[in-house]
């Protein structure tokens, strides 16, 4: 992700449905978070990690005035590599278990999701189960179910 002058970016490691993964945090420095707003929550597609949404997640938390949370699920970027073939519901696992995990340990109980691909499924998925710490979705191109290859 690119920095500007007007927002923070702490970045960690948390243990999540077992495995290691890199999270970001994003929180605007300028004063332009109104109380009470939701964290935005970024879940990548399918071949992301957290480079790769540059700074649309930082921007968008400015012009939203709310904070932002973006991690790299189990195998992608920096977080703990795979060591096996992902099962046909892999989604599902990320969604009720994993994701669930990340928002507990980084203390977002009210969310909006941005989801990309896989990441717009798993949002989709989760909300489905957990609407009630979750305000929104906003996803692009979601897979409503797993195609055999």
């Amino acid at each position: 992700m690119q920095h500007t002058e007007s927002f923070s970016e702490q970045s960690c490691h948390i243990t999540a449905d077992g495995h290691r993964l890199v999270v970001v945090r994003i929180e605007p420095t300028n004063g332009d978070v109104l109380p009470r707003r939701p964290t935005l929550v970024f879940l990548h597609e399918g071949l992301g990690c957290i480079s790769m949404w540059r700074s649309f997640p930082a921007d968008l938390c400015m012009a939203a005035g709310c904070p932002g949370l973006v991690y790299e699920r189990w195998g992608y970027g920096g977080s703990d590599p795979l060591t096996g073939e992902r099962t046909p519901r892999y989604l599902h696992d990320e969604a009720l278990r994993s994701l669930p995990e990340v928002l507990e340990r980084c203390a977002v109980d009210d969310a909006i999701f941005i989801g990309h691909s896989d990441g717009g499924s798993i949002a989709l998925m989760h909300a489905a189960v957990y609407s009630d710490t979750v305000r929104g979705v906003i996803t692009e191109a979601a897979h409503v179910f797993v195609e055999e290859v």
